[in-house]
């Protein structure tokens, strides 16, 4: 038994000297920050394109200095004039504060009349977590369901905490790097959907987070005001498209060829095919339950649809 103990502490040392050792690595944000993030929604207003949130400067108000952040659409196409406008059409900007006691970052309209967002970075598994402040309906209380050190580009270890948002799917707090969706402009549609998936940040030249795109195109795209897309309703083109028992039916009345995607609700594509004969079926049976983007384009137009998959 004497011997067992000397390799059991050989085994677990590493952990130990993590524990011991370990760091808040703060933001530290400061000119050269960015974050490009994707910007998504189905249903009856939707809209995508990609949004760029950029640090342009820093402001000293009551002895505490303040990140100006800019934030602008690149990319953006919108179907309505709803979300789609109140997303993507117009640029916002916000200061952000950084308390590296508390270790969490604070999210304010640029006269400080309303705190938007406050990401915390040290929680515990069963801490609460609500990065939105309740700025949507059918708000819950979240929790954090795992705490990992995960290693991002530059082989930097950083604290990142896990929890489940209702029908949003993993949320991910990154210390020194901010968040996976919604960070730092925080737009939350129906559900508590999080319409925004951080793709990349980058600081210093330096890409030091991505998320399922090449480093090479992490960069700051010159701005792009979100154009309206013609025609709202495939439907009205002919098209008939049915969801039922987990299956799609699509009938065509001229032969197109039509993109269908399958999107998580955090905007992952998960299934895409191009079709052209005039009747088409595809069962998703096979998929876990839950809340996904059927997305339906072709030269003739776009709609996209929330489902349910039991």
């Amino acid at each position: 038994m004497k011997k067992i103990i000397p390799i059991l502490l050989i085994a677990f040392a590493p952990l130990l000297s993590k524990s011991q050792t370990y760091q808040y690595i703060p933001m530290g944000l400061d000119n050269s920050s960015f974050w490009v993030m994707d910007y998504y929604w189905g249903g009856q207003q939707s809209f995508n394109g990609e949004r760029v949130c950029q640090i342009v400067g820093d402001t000293l108000i009551l002895n505490k200095l303040y990140s100006k952040c800019n934030c602008y659409t690149s990319k953006g196409r919108n179907q309505t004039t709803a979300l789609g406008n109140g997303a993507l059409q117009f640029d916002r900007d916000y200061l952000l504060y950084e308390d590296t006691l508390q270790k969490k970052v604070l999210i304010y309209k640029t006269n400080l009349s309303l705190k938007v967002g406050e990401l915390e970075f040290e929680r515990n598994v069963g801490d609460s977590s609500n990065m939105y402040l309740n700025n949507y309906s059918l708000n819950q209380t979240h929790f954090i369901d795992s705490v990992k050190y995960d290693s991002y580009p530059g082989s930097l270890i950083r604290r990142t905490t896990y929890s489940n948002h209702q029908f949003g799917g993993e949320f991910k707090a990154i210390e020194g790097i901010g968040a996976s969706h919604s960070f730092p402009e925080g737009h939350i549609g129906e559900w508590g959907i999080a319409m925004a998936t951080c793709r990349c940040y980058s600081k210093g030249g330096n890409v030091q987070y991505l998320n399922g795109i090449p480093a090479d195109s992490c960069y700051k795209k010159a701005s792009q005001k979100a154009n309206p897309i013609g025609v709202d309703k495939l439907v009205d083109l002919g098209v008939r498209i049915s969801f039922w028992n987990n299956e799609i039916s699509i009938t065509m009345q001229e032969m197109v060829n039509m993109n269908i995607a399958l999107f998580s609700i955090n905007g992952k594509k998960l299934y895409s095919k191009i079709i052209k004969e005039g009747t088409f079926k595809k069962s998703f049976a096979d998929f876990p339950t839950g809340i996904y983007i059927l997305s339906l384009q072709s030269s003739k137009g776009i709609e996209n649809r929330k489902i349910l998959i039991r």
